[in-house]
């Protein structure tokens, strides 16, 4: 096979392979790694692998969670020691052209794929000297102090490692680059993991369904995030779930809908059949059915009704988010993409958040003067703040969630695209681009990107000072930018997505390369969008 994945119940479809099936036994990689290692393959796949140091020769790419393994794929080198990779010191893994990077000769097949891994190595300079400090040199000759020993400055060297695919139906680039992408997510936002993990989801389910707070709702939910996060067997558990649950209608939404008059059974008592059906039906309840009532001009009588639900919505977005993430190679997770409605991810995730507009139905007209009161005042603030916290959070997870269902549809038309004939030539981001609310969403993307544009001095100092190389900031900065790319960028799509655009602050678009794999993606889209901006806006307002 080609594509070897890990054995059992996420194993995914073998491919034809035109090597020794020895050659491809993933048991002789048990001679060269430990236990721990080798139960962290997750893929391997024949390819052809070079160096700049090294020549090219045939080799057997392995994919760990952490790392890229490339072996000798004969049979009489099967013991020598394998090139680790580790995905910490990548810098980019992208697809480069034969003939400009001068490697013409690996590309062995006409549908040959060829890529490159760009590694980080830190050399020390041979030549750096230790200097005196400005207080050493000033210092009298009666007051003599040990020299400072300064560390010898290191110089940034890169390795790049060239790889080209022969096998028919090869995904080891999609694989590799997602694997890179979803390591540095998980360093900027620190990895967790669960434990009692069959109990603990029925036990939260159970509690999760019985719970009527959404405040409460939203508590049961981080938990599961919290554990799930990387964590595989969850991830399996949470989608291979199909029990049958109907949630208990929350903060009194259907005793008002009674007493609107509507005697009928509202879809929040309808039965679901597992925990993530559960919480995309609550989602389309929260964010679509409310928006629709909003704009229809219903008030809600509570003042904590509002933030509850912005509370219990993002938690919702963060679960599926974190239950994708990293979730290659799961069967699971493909046939619950494959079952569910197209239509309501779209709603979901291009239905901009709304706190409502709450009247208090019992005030005189005289009473209403009591707003003015400093306790009140400051409550309202208070809570005006904490919504537009969890609208910006929910805009975030809008953005992660449709990142992870685009790479989800990826692998899946790669791995078995018979089932999701009618789906195979629609990505995510042209179904995006259909939604009646598309405009309005996307202008709210933009001006979320402004706003954590004009953080960028600040956060840039923080990240060097503390020696890091993301944050959450910088997470969620990228994925915003990375999804407006692929909408400005998506086929019919670059004229509607300029023209929404054209009116903003385009001079909000400037940062400056930074450090990390984030930000330098960041610096060269923005540069990129605000040119073509720019130039949109002069052929459209240029004299004729």
């Amino acid at each position: 096979m080609s594509g070897g994945a890990k054995k059992g119940s996420d194993a995914a479809p073998l491919s034809p392979t035109r090597c020794r099936p020895q050659h491809l036994d993933r048991e002789r990689l048990r001679t060269v790694l430990s236990s721990a290692q080798f139960a962290d393959v997750l893929y391997q796949e024949a390819v052809v692998a070079a160096a700049r140091a090294s020549p090219r020769s045939f080799q057997l790419l392995a994919l760990a969670a952490d790392c890229v393994y490339l072996f000798p794929l004969t049979s009489s080198q099967q013991h020598t020691a394998p090139t680790r990779i580790a995905f910490e010191r990548v810098l980019a893994v992208d697809v480069a052209s034969p003939t400009l990077s001068g490697q013409r000769g690996m590309v062995v097949e006409p549908s040959s794929q060829l890529f490159h891994i760009v590694v980080r190595d830190l050399l020390p300079r041979a030549n750096a000297k230790s200097s005196p400090t400005k207080s050493e040199r000033q210092s009298p000759s009666t007051n003599v102090r040990a020299p400072v020993v300064r560390p010898p400055e290191a110089s940034v060297a890169t390795t790049e490692y060239f790889v080209s695919t022969f096998e028919p139906d090869s995904r080891v680039f999609f694989y590799v680059s997602r694997a890179f992408q979803a390591h540095f997510q998980v360093c900027a936002e620190q990895q967790h993991t669960g434990s009692e993990l069959s109990e603990l989801l029925d036990a939260l389910i159970t509690e999760l369904v019985a719970e009527p707070d959404h405040l409460k709702k939203s508590l049961l939910l981080n938990e599961l995030a919290i554990a799930g996060t990387c964590n595989r067997q969850l991830q399996t558990l949470f989608f291979a779930n199909r029990t049958r649950l109907i949630s208990v209608p929350v903060d009194g939404d259907e005793a008002e809908q009674s007493a609107r008059g509507g005697g009928e059974r509202s879809d929040s008592a309808l039965p679901c059949l597992g925990l993530p059906a559960l919480l995309i039906r609550d989602l389309l309840m929260l964010l679509v059915t409310s928006r629709h009532s909003v704009e229809s001009g219903d008030k809600c009588d509570s003042s904590c009704l509002g933030i509850a639900s912005l509370e219990y919505a993002a938690s919702a977005l963060n679960v599926l988010v974190c239950m994708c993430f990293r979730g290659q190679l799961l069967a699971e997770r493909l046939r619950f993409f494959a079952n569910t409605s197209m239509d309501d991810f779209v709603d979901i995730l291009t239905t901009p958040a709304r706190r409502c507009q709450r009247r208090h139905r019992h005030l005189s007209v005289t009473s209403s003067f009591d707003r003015d009161d400093r306790g009140r005042k400051e409550e309202d603030e208070a809570a005006a703040a904490a919504a537009t916290l969890a609208i910006e959070e929910i805009l975030d997870l809008q953005v992660a969630l449709a990142l992870e269902l685009e790479a989800l549809q990826q692998e899946a038309n790669m791995v078995d695209g018979s089932h999701l004939s009618h789906r195979q030539s629609t990505h995510i981001p042209q179904l995006l681009l259909r939604s009646r609310s598309f405009a309005e969403w996307v202008g709210k993307l933009f001006k979320r990107i402004c706003r954590s544009v004009a953080r960028v001095p600040v956060e840039l100092e923080s990240l060097q000072a503390n020696r890091q190389q993301g944050s959450p900031w910088s997470l969620a900065l990228w994925r915003n930018a990375k999804l407006l790319d692929m909408l400005w960028n998506a086929p019919c799509a670059n004229a509607d997505v300029l023209a929404l655009l054209r009116e903003t602050r385009v001079d909000y678009i400037n940062v400056n390369d930074g450090t990390g794999a984030h930000m330098r993606e960041i610096a060269m889209f923005l540069q990129r969008l605000r040119e073509a901006v720019t130039q949109g806006s002069a052929r459209c307002y240029a004299p004729s």
